[in-house]
């Protein structure tokens, strides 16, 4: 079934893939499992407000980098280039990036700690789609 945030995270998803990063898998959603590197596109906070024309809304979500464990200095290039690689192919794609978080560790969303990067988009979708 599809709805304008569904359709959102599609559209990231699509960005993403599209822009061809090598080995980067792309998920639409918060996936039960990840290889990393992967990117999942997910809901931010705030997710859903009215947006500045009456029928449209403002979507703010995230895509999460993750990268497996390895030395700091590898990771450290490996996750600089996927965030502007990723940057660039929203950029290209017409989503706004409003931020990109520091990596930090992810204990909690898989078996595997992950480390990660937020990158935060707001886009703005039409009610009646």
């Amino acid at each position: 079934m599809s709805n304008v945030l569904t359709d959102a995270r599609n559209d990231i998803a699509a960005a993403i893939t599209d822009a061809g990063i090598e080995g980067l898998a792309v998920w639409a959603y918060v996936p039960n499992g990840v290889v990393a590197p992967a990117a999942v596109v997910k809901p931010a906070d705030p997710y859903l407000v009215p947006g500045r024309v009456m029928g449209e809304y403002e979507i703010t979500l995230d895509v999460r980098l993750l990268l497996a464990r390895g030395t700091n200095e590898v990771l450290t290039q490996v996750l600089d280039g996927l965030i502007v690689d990723v940057t660039n192919a929203l950029r290209d794609a017409g989503f706004a990036v409003r931020q990109v978080s520091a990596p930090g560790m992810d204990r909690e969303s898989y078996d595997t700690p992950y480390l990660v990067s937020d990158i935060t988009i707001n886009t703005t979708y039409n009610g009646g789609k």
